[in-house]
């Protein structure tokens, strides 16, 4: 399929020729045949003012259309603050660009980079970099091979005739025009807000940035190994590597959550962090509970209660009177949650390393309510709640080396390990 073309062009004192030659846009024109062309004019240059004439004064249309028929022209006049200033071209091209991306979507914008101010110049080599997508920068070098300054300049009042030199000179001319090769600049950029994100574990945010960068490098093996990392975290889908013959499935399942919890901490996520952390601190001491002290529990429907059991009378009796100390009945149908998971271990063991960990992570038990059930904002600094909280993340580490002493040591970095994979293919 031909590959169509629409023109954004500033205009500048060397348009639309000079010295029996085209300028910059009337060369882009003259070559490129596109199908519409959006004239960007300062106030000052329209007018003439401090000039010695106007360029309203010219046929612009007209001009155009004469080595290009199908051109259709948009005249944009514009009085410009500062025109000295970079910042003072950015939004106003930006506006007119997005009208032509939503007038022509299927159309490549040429953007004259040569017309007009080096700000303007520099602004569209900007927007480039910064939306590359269908777009081309075109350079048109001056046809003396030197500067323009110096050479006189064309006149409006004599524009059909020197229009008829013009394009006998260019008849048989070498094209000038050269379309730049600055998308490095822009993958640079995008590189840089990669590796930002995959520092702060938002794999999500970099799978959307990749997709939308076509020409990229290693492209499609980002977009594949970003998007089922993503789909991983979203659907808590064990990650490949630690799915190993030697771990069982609920060492798996720990492990994987204990990687969600760190990468949320690290990403300080509090609210998520307490959340997470009581629910996986209750698996393991559930876990480490049923390995070492086997019959204390049974479970009906998915939920866990302690086993009624003659053989679990003595404990059961502990039990009760470890309740009554607090102030508290024991009820046969009672369901196991964390508290009660950490009184259990005591009767069971004391106070052993395990219950010592497991007590960290009851401090904020509290504050976790506070969140998931009263929905109350935290006040990190009050009663030094963000080091509670970080204790109580490696505390739940501890509980998974001791209930799974056989976790290989890399499998606790396996984030940092894919976050390097990853910036080793940007």
């Amino acid at each position: 399929m031909e590959r169509k073309y629409v023109l954004f062009s500033p205009v500048g004192k060397t348009d639309p020729w000079r010295n029996g030659r085209d300028g910059a846009l009337l060369h882009i024109v003259r070559h490129y045949q596109p199908e519409h062309v959006t004239l960007f004019f300062t106030e000052s240059l329209w007018e003439g003012i401090n000039e010695g004439f106007a360029h309203k004064e010219y046929d612009w249309e007209t001009i155009i259309k004469s080595i290009s028929p199908n051109s259709s022209v948009d005249i944009v006049v514009k009085h410009v603050d500062r025109p000295h200033d970079y910042d003072g071209y950015m939004h106003v091209f930006r506006q007119y660009i997005e009208k032509l991306e939503e007038m022509f979507p299927h159309h490549t914008i040429l953007l004259n980079v040569t017309s007009g101010t080096p700000q303007m110049g520099t602004t569209l080599c900007l927007e480039y970099i910064t939306f590359p997508d269908e777009k081309i920068c075109i350079q048109v070098a001056s046809p003396r091979q030197a500067s323009n300054i110096g050479v006189a300049v064309s006149h409006p009042d004599r524009q059909k005739e020197d229009l008829a030199i013009v394009n006998e000179n260019e008849k048989h001319a070498a094209p000038r025009y050269k379309e730049l090769e600055i998308r490095s600049f822009h993958e640079a950029i995008i590189r840089g807000q990669m590796k930002s994100l995959i520092a702060n574990f938002d794999y999500g945010a970099a799978l959307r940035t990749i997709e939308r960068e076509k020409g990229f490098r290693n492209r499609k093996v980002l977009m594949r190994e970003l998007r089922e990392m993503t789909e991983d975290i979203q659907l808590h889908r064990v990650f490949e590597p630690i799915r190993k013959p030697h771990y069982s499935e609920d060492l798996q399942k720990a492990l994987f959550h204990y990687l969600l919890l760190e990468m949320h901490h690290r990403r300080e996520d509090v609210a998520e962090v307490l959340i997470r952390v009581k629910s996986i601190a209750e698996f393991i001491i559930e876990k480490y509970i049923e390995s070492n002290h086997p019959n204390v529990f049974v479970k009906k429907q998915e939920k866990l209660y302690l086993a009624l059991t003659e053989e679990n009378r003595p404990f059961i009796d502990r039990y009760k009177r470890k309740l009554a100390q607090k102030g508290q009945t024991f009820r046969k149908d009672l369901f196991i949650g964390l508290p009660a998971l950490i009184d259990i271990l005591e009767i069971l063991e004391g106070k052993s390393t395990f219950y010592r960990h497991a007590k960290q992570i009851e401090k904020i038990n509290s504050l976790r309510n506070k969140i998931a059930h009263r929905l109350e904002p935290l006040n990190l600094v009050e009663n030094k709640q963000y080091k509670m909280i970080d204790e109580a993340v490696k505390a739940t580490k501890q509980l998974l080396v001791i209930q799974y002493p056989n976790i290989d040591e890399e499998d606790f970095r396996y984030l940092h390990t894919f976050n390097k994979k990853i910036e080793g293919l940007l």
